[in-house]
């Protein structure tokens, strides 16, 4: 729908998590082995909500963050509370975390006259 969202539209259209100082939708994040992230985050609670699971993570200075997982991914990682794992984004649609809107761009028109 947007190529470029502020994270305040962001979440109108579902829900967003952080990561550092972007915000993401948090099925565009996946939890991988700690050699593979420049930064690990550690498991702070799974949460099993019907078709999908919550990963919370923290990192060191205390900051949240969460994961979208199926099932099937939790049952190849199977994270549980005090594990570190990495975290890295799947998707390249990133939201800068508390930007202001850019003005928009006003847009060229063209008349069209018809023939007299």
């Amino acid at each position: 729908m947007y190529k470029r969202q502020t994270e305040f539209v962001a979440s109108f259209l579902g829900p967003i998590t952080s990561l550092g100082d972007i915000a993401y939708r948090p099925h565009e994040l996946e939890l991988v082995g700690v050699s593979d992230a420049a930064e690990t985050l550690e498991v702070r609670e799974v949460v099993r909500l019907g078709f999908e699971v919550r990963v919370i993570l923290t990192n060191p200075e205390g900051s949240t963050t969460w994961v979208q997982l199926t099932h099937d991914q939790v049952k190849q990682i199977n994270p549980r509370v005090g594990q570190r794992f990495g975290v890295r984004v799947r998707s390249t649609l990133a939201i800068p975390a508390a930007t202001a809107a850019e003005p928009a761009t006003p847009r060229e028109t063209s008349h069209h006259e018809g023939s007299h």
